[in-house]
């Protein structure tokens, strides 16, 4: 059956489709094979209920599969969206699954207003259950920076952080961690060595698992300040477990107009063809679409009969703009339109309320004040990206480099090609337009006149007279291959990679049948900062503020015991160790501790 998926999503990239990443399935057969697919559902372990303008908000995502409830390994792409009352999102993250794993962060910024909002996590598959069948957390900002809403003001003094009464939910009088119900107590333990810590001082979590092989599985750990305002209730993996349990997706498939198409391979960018007069939809046209960089990436699709075209980036990519071309004869009289992302519709959100009381204002005052000294120390505890480091495409292995600085330069890469470079050599075609040609390895065979792949700084470059008369000073090195080389649906002779010297020839680069798009790129990975004191007299200088003393989100346990290190802050207080996760049976996991730093 897992083989079966990506042919699916092979076959359905053939048929009509209606918008961003739908369609309509015509074969009954293909659509009795979509509705086998197993349904999926979205856990998002977040870091605090509360924050404030000037923290991070983290988090991490467990995608899994509603019928054997362990993680999923169908969907290669998650969605996450913070939204407030006002049903607009203030920010909208991409995120890449390994195995139904994955994880983000968002730094709140000044600009974002005091309010109530809601995190929403889904799939693309998930789409087709309909809103409430996606992940939904609350999430309360206070921001000290602008002006407290009227709605968020306390008209009594002696109010703190109330839940409004007007809504029909139960008061929330307690701090956040009380919220979270318990489980996985029969499969891992979670100990430190004492309750209470110093300043500064070094200490230990260890999870221990209870039976031989309990503890293996996935899970995220995070330890945070417990502080005395109200918090929204916060979902953990126990509860979402029995929610998900309970919940299909609404209705059958054949119920509806068109089906969201679930990302099973990668990350699906799609567009359409059209006429540039009329928008009628254009089938049958190669569109080609570039990532232009040292690291570029290159595809080439085929519009399907309605005009629409898929492309799927199943590997990490560091880019944020493709360039978008047809590769047709007519291609001036044509027209591409890149889909953009489609949210789900908010209109149903209920948010939670809350006011603040003239009381709170010594504890917004010092917490705003550590925020910002944290802030200014930022490059001391900073995160880390991960470089992506995907294996290279066949379009990127090259049998011989040419760099120039090593030749005497000619005026134009024509002469370039003519003069330094071998195997490559430049003809005219059936058209009278000069074209460029690599020889192959196996001279018995037949050019059929076929064309190398031409790339400029990773810009395919369509028509090679385009670069003919390009000045040969700024190119830093010319790549080919003498290959055969199957790109989607088209079939090219070679490749022939040429690299400026300032590498962003794509910049300016201009022809009216190309399209630039900004691109929806997940976010990258990270490696998160874990405070270490060594004892040193430049660490005693530099002031530790962290309200947040660990986010560790993607915990991997396999062993029969784990010990996590971490260091304590500066601000004394409670804090709450919690561990969320399903081991690998698909047993939820949602453990806490409190410990006090004196």
């Amino acid at each position: 059956m897992k083989k079966l998926f990506p042919a699916l999503v092979i076959a359905i990239l053939a048929t009509t489709a209606s918008s961003y990443g739908q369609a309509i399935l015509k074969d009954t057969e293909l659509l009795t094979s979509f509705e086998n697919i197993p349904q999926e559902g979205i856990f998002v372990h977040q870091n605090a209920g509360v924050l404030f303008a000037g923290e991070q908000l983290y988090y991490s995502i467990y995608c899994l599969d509603l019928k054997s409830r362990k993680l999923s390994s169908l969907s290669k792409v998650g969605y996450v969206e913070l939204v407030g009352a006002d049903k607009q999102a203030v920010f909208r993250h991409k995120i890449r699954l390994a195995d139904g794993r994955g994880q983000a962060d968002f730094f709140i910024p000044a600009s974002v207003p005091t309010g109530s909002y809601k995190l929403i996590g889904y799939t693309q598959w998930m789409k087709n259950g309909g809103q409430g069948h996606f992940f939904q957390s609350d999430l309360d900002i206070i921001n000290p920076y602008q002006t407290i809403p009227v709605p968020y003001l306390a008209e009594k003094k002696h109010d703190s952080v109330n839940p409004d009464s007007t809504l029909d939910k139960p008061p929330q009088t307690l701090p956040e961690q009380t919220a979270v119900k318990q489980s996985g107590m029969n499969h891992i333990s979670l100990r430190t060595e004492g309750s209470a810590f110093g300043k500064r001082e070094k200490a230990e979590i260890l999870l221990e698992g209870l039976d031989a092989g309990a503890i293996a599985g996935n899970y995220s750990l995070s330890i945070r300040k417990i502080d005395s305002l109200a918090h929204p209730v916060k979902l953990g993996s126990q509860s979402i477990s029995t929610q998900y349990r309970k919940g299909h997706l609404s209705g059958s498939l054949r119920s509806k107009e068109a089906i969201v198409i679930p990302e099973l391979r990668g990350e699906l960018i799609s567009g359409k063809v059209v006429s540039g007069a009329g928008g009628k939809p254009q089938p049958n046209q190669k569109v080609a679409v570039s990532l232009p960089g040292r690291d570029f990436v290159l595809d080439i699709a085929n519009t399907n009969e309605e005009g629409i075209f898929y492309f799927n980036m199943d590997e990490p990519y560091n880019h944020t703009t493709g360039i978008f071309q047809l590769l047709g004869e007519n291609k001036e009289d044509h027209q591409i339109i890149i889909d953009t992302h489609i949210s789900p519709r908010y209109e149903d959100l209920e948010f939670n309320r809350f006011t603040l009381d003239e009381d709170l204002r010594p504890l917004i005052l010092e917490r705003s004040i550590h925020n910002q000294i944290e802030n200014a120390y930022a490059s001391e505890r900073s995160d880390t990206i991960v470089a992506v480091q995907a294996q290279p495409p066949f379009y990127r292995n090259f049998q011989e480099k040419y760099d120039l600085d090593d030749y005497t330069r000619f005026n134009t890469i024509k002469e370039t090609m003519v003069e330094i470079i071998d195997h490559v050599w430049i003809k005219n075609d059936d058209q009278g337009k000069s074209v460029f040609q690599v020889r192959p390895f196996d001279l018995y065979l037949s050019f059929n006149n076929l064309l190398p792949i031409v790339l400029m700084d990773g810009v395919f470059i369509r028509d090679h007279e385009d670069i003919m008369d390009y000045p040969s000073k700024r190119i830093r090195s010319v790549h080919i291959s003498r290959d055969r080389y199957l790109v989607g649906s088209a079939i090219f002779q070679g490749i022939l990679a040429i690299e400026t010297i300032t590498g962003d020839f794509g910049d300016s680069f201009y022809k009216s049948y190309l399209k630039n798009a900004a691109l929806f790129k997940p976010q990258p990975a990270k490696l998160y900062f874990i405070q270490k004191y060594r004892g040193t007299e430049d660490e005693a200088h530099l002031p530790d503020f962290r309200y947040q003393l660990l986010w560790y989100p993607n915990l991997q346990l396999n062993g029969r015991q784990t010990a996590i290190n971490f260091y304590t802050s500066d601000i004394p207080g409670e804090y709450e160790i919690r561990m969320e996760g399903f081991t690998s049976a698909g047993d939820p996991v949602s453990l806490k501790k409190t410990i006090r730093i004196d």
